[in-house]
């Protein structure tokens, strides 16, 4: 387990936790899509940009 900064369409983040597991797999978790306020839409396959709530 380690952090990293990590960078998805354009949209970057930091540092968020990570755990290594194979090279070349690359699976964001709920974390990261939360940090970088993105959604799957699941009709274009494509992550879009959704607004952050402060709660």
């Amino acid at each position: 387990m380690g952090e990293v900064g990590i960078e998805i369409e354009g949209y970057r983040l930091s540092s968020t936790p990570v755990i290594f597991g194979d090279e070349d797999v690359y699976l964001p978790g709920s974390v990261v899509m939360e940090g970088l306020s993105l959604a799957p839409d699941v009709v274009k396959k494509k992550l879009v940009p959704v607004e952050a709530l402060l709660m």
